[in-house]
């Protein structure tokens, strides 16, 4: 009854702790750029996977479009971003 399916023990090994919050970082910095993706769908992965990772993922799922932000403001001249800061 309290056995792990074989296929949920798979996924786990297959991605790590580090590489899931990588991702995570990635997908919600891409994701406040250009780039039209859902940082969500790569949060719910990563507490599905790493349940215990909950609040270091919530923080750099909230970390990264801030990061994001800042960057494609500098990248476009730090016009916005000096307003944004004013």
């Amino acid at each position: 009854m309290g056995r792990i399916p074989a296929h949920s023990r798979r996924s786990r090994d297959l991605i790590g702790a580090e590489a899931s919050l990588l991702s995570l970082l990635a997908a919600s910095f891409l994701a406040s750029t250009l780039i039209p993706i859902s940082s969500e769908a790569a949060l719910f992965a990563v507490l599905k996977l790493h349940a215990e990772l909950a609040w270091p993922a919530i923080q750099l799922g909230r970390g990264g479009p801030v990061v994001g932000c800042r960057a494609l403001c500098a990248l476009l001249g730090g016009g916005a971003a000096s307003t944004l800061v004013s």
